[in-house]
């Protein structure tokens, strides 16, 4: 079986890496080729995030439910949740407080279907004694345990709860530290508890378990340098791969940051898989003594194919977007430069921005691209608007998707734009761009230093009508070769290279 792996659990909030990964998952599926989601991290929403994206939790083999033997099949009784003796409560949304005389209790929140959420205990001091958070099923996932040492409260412990409520697993946290130092099995197995140094070490150990109970097991890892510690607390063998999904290397030649660990853990890994072929290529060079594949990434469905999109008379008329999270690796402020440079011909033109910014890694570049638009002037043309989760709602409002990206892996967003018939002026960084865009047929591709010329072939999709209309119908037959036909085409000649070794 293969097994794709990643530290996070089918979130509510989805990257490019997940959107690839479980696109893949359907191909694979579609198949009949057996596989598995695996997740390390813990989330007590793994069914709100399967529902979304067309899995189930029989799709899905995370680490915490693994141990606690989580049955999502299995109904479970709401629990009781209001404090003995308690006195009187207060109703305020959908938030529950409980008191014992003027003394708080317990604070109990629900959803707005009246699903128990957490529940969160007090010491006489009011001070948090415990927090506990309940699955959508209606079981208890965890508990948070605090103390109070030196006059501070501290998080002591955190205890993962099995279906009726058992204890499982525990990790033990030292001086309120962001990651335990250690963690505790209990009777796993109907053997004594076991007990690991590290998360790493406890995923390692659960990738063992995957093998003990599937030998052929290949391991085909999204989140590379993330998962590479658990591969290196293995026990037991077995075949992995690391799904390089972004740019590898920096201007300088240098191996970017995250993936430095798996550049220099070569011996881990059985190879590489990457989504282009132009990427592969240059991997391969780089890294002779390491097998490099590559299959596409960017999936559409047969829904997305066959839509209906609307026509250049329904769509915004200058309306330009941006489908990128505020990053500087997407180069925004190119972006508002050429729309400062189209805005000579169509003054009226805007630029829709859609994605998460105010990110902590990325410090203020948010900030640093308001201050740019201010002093340009362009503060009522250029908008950003968040993040959204009907990419299509977007594309199909605009005429235009504008992508100055310094690199990708992809760039899976193009892909969605040709489905939508619209074509896509992009620079031609590294990777993905020409592997959609045929310069004049579907969209443009230009050269990063020659923001000019991207002023242009936007003002012409934005004001020449006719020539939209033959760059949106090019943009559509493109899509088509991005279907789970073609994708899985590529992928069997991967699987086949990896069963030859």
């Amino acid at each position: 079986m293969y097994y794709f792996v990643n530290m996070f659990a089918p979130p509510r909030v989805v990257t490019g890496v997940e959107t690839a990964e479980y696109s893949r998952y359907h191909v694979f599926k579609q198949s009949g080729v057996p596989v598995r989601l695996v997740s390390f991290q813990f989330s007590q929403y793994i069914l709100n995030g399967c529902s979304r994206f067309g899995l189930s939790p029989a799709d899905v083999v995370n680490l915490y439910d693994y141990f606690c033997g989580i049955d999502y099949q299995t109904p479970v009784r709401a629990p009781a949740v209001a404090p003995r003796l308690f006195t009187a409560e207060t109703q305020e949304g959908l938030l529950t407080r409980y008191f014992r005389q003027d003394r708080l209790l317990r604070k109990v929140r629900r959803d707005r279907q009246g699903r128990i959420v957490s529940v969160y205990d007090y010491d006489d001091q009011r001070r948090s004694r415990s927090v506990s958070f309940y699955r959508p099923t209606g079981s208890l996932a965890n508990t948070l345990w605090f103390s109070v040492e030196n006059g501070r409260l501290i998080h002591t412990h955190t205890t993962y709860q099995d279906q009726l409520g058992r204890g499982c697993l525990t990790a033990w946290y030292r001086n309120g530290d962001d990651h335990p130092s250690s963690l505790l099995l209990t009777d796993w197995k109907r053997q004594q508890t076991r007990s690991f140094t590290s998360e790493a070490a406890l995923a390692g150990y659960f990738l063992d378990e995957l093998v003990r109970r599937d030998p052929a097991a290949v391991f085909i890892v999204d989140r590379a340098a993330d998962v590479q510690p658990a591969i290196q607390h293995m026990t037991l063998t077995a075949p992995c791969f690391a799904f390089i999904h972004a740019v590898v290397a920096s201007k300088d030649q240098q191996v970017s940051g995250y993936y430095r660990p798996v550049a220099d853990h070569f011996a881990l890994w059985r190879g590489v898989i990457t989504s282009t072929a132009e990427q592969a290529e240059a991997l391969q060079r780089r890294w002779p003594q390491v097998q490099v594949l590559h299959a596409n990434v960017s999936v559409l469905s047969d829904a997305q194919l066959k839509a209906r999109v609307p026509a250049v008379a329904a769509r915004s008329r200058h309306q330009i977007v941006m489908l990128a999270r505020v990053d500087p690796a997407k180069n925004i402020e190119a972006a508002i430069e050429i729309l400062q440079l189209v805005q000579e011909n169509v003054p009226n033109a805007t630029l829709e921005i859609w994605g998460r910014g105010h990110i902590a890694a990325f410090g203020d570049y948010q900030t640093q691209l308001e201050r740019l638009i201010r002093s340009k002037g362009l503060t009522a043309s250029v908008h950003f608007n968040g993040y959204t989760d009907d990419p299509a709602a977007v594309l199909d409002q605009s005429r235009v998707l504008l992508m100055t990206s310094k690199g990708e892996g992809t760039g899976l967003v193009i892909n969605e734009a040709l489905a939508r018939g619209v074509p896509v002026v992009s620079y031609a960084f590294k990777y993905g761009p020409s592997e959609f865009i045929r310069d004049g047929e579907n969209g443009y591709l230009v050269a990063a230093d020659d923001p000019q010329r991207a002023a242009r072939c936007v003002v012409e999709l934005l004001l020449n009508d006719p020539v939209w209309v033959k760059r949106s119908r090019a943009a559509r037959v493109r899509a088509r070769r991005f279907d789970a036909a073609h994708s899985w085409q590529q992928w069997a000649r991967v699987l086949t290279r990896i069963k030859n070794g």
